[in-house]
C-alpha cells in the first residue's frame, strides 16, 4: 500500500520532462540576452559615430570593430582571463607601475578619440565654454540653466593658456586623472588586493567615457568630486 506522502511524487519521467522544458526556456532566454547584448554593442558605437556626423561607412566599421573585438575576447576568454589574472597577481609588477601603465593607456585612448572625432562647441558645451571665457576676461557671466562650477574650474586654465578648445581637452584629461587615482584610493581602502588594481583599470578602458575627453559636461566634472567625498568619509 502506497503511503499518502508518496502519492503526489512525480515519476522520474515527469521530472525529466520538466527539466528539459526548463532547460529549453533557459536556452531561449540566454539566446535572447546574447542577441540583445550584441545589438547593444553594435548600436552604441554606431550611433555615437553617426552623431558626430561622420560618414555611414565609418559608423559601420567602428561598430563592427567593437563587436569583433568583444567577440574575440569572449572566444578566447579563458587565456585572456588567465593572462589578466597572472598580471594582477604578478609580484614583480608593483602598484605604482600598474597605475602608471593604465593611466598612460587611458590618457592615450582619450587623446586618440579627441583627435579622431573632434566635437564642435555647441549646446551645453558652448554655454560652459562661453561663460568661462567671459569670466577669464574679467566679465561677470552666468547661465540660467547650467550651474557655474564647471565654468569656474575652467577659468584659471583659460587665464593661463587662453580660451582655446584644446584647453578644455587638457582639463578633461586632468579630471580623468583625478577620477582614476581616487578610484584606486577608494578601492584600496574598501577592499585592497586585486580590487585596487581592477577598479582603476576599468576606469581607464571604459569606452563610454572616451567622448568626455573633448566635451565640457557635468558628467566629466562631477565623478572626481563624488569620489573625493566618498574617500573623505
Amino acid at each position: 500500500m502506497v503511503s499518502p506522502d508518496r502519492r503526489n511524487v512525480d515519476s522520474p519521467s515527469d521530472w525529466g520532462k520538466a527539466r528539459r522544458g526548463a532547460n529549453g526556456w533557459f536556452r531561449l532566454a540566454q539566446s535572447a540576452f546574447v542577441l540583445l547584448c550584441a545589438e547593444t554593442l553594435f548600436s552604441l558605437p554606431y550611433r555615437s559615430i553617426s552623431l558626430l556626423r561622420r560618414p555611414a561607412f565609418e559608423a559601420w566599421i567602428g561598430a563592427l570593430c567593437v563587436l569583433a573585438a568583444i567577440g574575440v575576447c569572449f572566444i578566447f576568454r579563458q587565456p585572456v582571463l588567465r593572462a589578466l589574472g597572472f598580471l594582477l597577481r604578478a609580484p614583480s609588477v608593483g602598484n605604482k607601475a600598474w597605475l602608471g601603465f593604465w593611466l598612460i593607456v587611458g590618457l592615450a585612448l582619450r587623446l586618440v578619440w579627441a583627435l579622431r572625432f573632434p566635437l564642435p562647441l555647441q549646446s551645453d558645451n558652448l554655454v560652459y565654454y562661453e561663460v568661462a571665457a567671459r569670466m577669464a576676461h574679467g566679465q561677470a557671466s552666468a547661465s540660467v540653466f547650467n550651474p557655474p562650477g564647471l565654468s569656474l574650474f575652467l577659468v584659471p586654465f583659460f587665464m593661463v593658456f587662453g580660451s582655446h578648445p584644446w584647453v578644455t581637452t587638457l582639463c578633461a584629461m586632468l579630471l580623468f586623472t583625478a577620477t582614476y587615482l581616487l578610484t584606486y584610493a577608494i578601492a584600496s581602502r574598501i577592499q585592497g588586493g586585486l580590487a585596487a588594481r581592477i577598479a582603476p583599470m576599468l576606469v581607464a578602458v571604459w569606452p563610454c567615457s572616451f567622448p568626455l575627453a573633448e566635451s565640457i559636461q557635468r558628467r566629466l566634472f562631477l565623478p572626481p568630486w563624488y569620489r573625493l567625498r566618498c574617500f573623505s568619509t
